[in-house]
């Protein structure tokens, strides 16, 4: 059975992120990707206790679908989802959606995925360690919604 943990963010585009033509510039969609796949994966396991396991998690897919551009001042609002089937299979997967917070029109749909790194034995994770897969479960039962 597949569920899902889902976060929502806030998000205004500053001044630096816009180009030349008064629009975000399509990097940036990606670093706000990011920062709503980290407000999940902080919950799962906080970056410290991350690095200090020697677990990182490398990016192995990123994707971004552009449905109109994005100015600045615009209000907008991120909805990051990870799909949890209960088992790791060597890929977290993340699906994004930013809105316009006022029309609620989609801007831009998204979708990020990594995998677990052994940092010091140089080797892809096979198996997430049991506690790390309860509170997986934890997060995906306790709400699909934010929490």
């Amino acid at each position: 059975m597949s569920r899902e943990i889902r976060r929502t963010l806030r998000l205004a585009p500053r001044f630096d992120e816009i180009d030349m033509l008064g629009v975000v510039h399509n990097s940036v969609y990606l670093k706000w990707f990011e920062q709503g796949r980290l407000a999940i994966m902080e919950e799962i396991q906080p970056l410290e206790t991350a690095l200090e396991a020697q677990v990182t998690s490398p990016v192995v897919l990123n994707h971004c679908e552009y449905k109109r551009p994005v100015r600045y001042r615009d209000e907008l609002v991120l909805v990051t989802r990870m799909r949890w089937t209960g088992r790791y299979t060597g890929r977290i997967e993340f699906l994004h959606t930013l809105s316009d917070a006022r029309t609620r029109e989609v801007v831009a749909e998204g979708e990020t995925a990594v995998t677990l790194y052994d940092w010091e034995g140089k080797k892809l994770i096979r198996d997430i360690p049991a506690d790390i897969v309860a509170r997986i479960d934890a997060l995906a039962r306790g709400n699909g919604g934010d929490g």
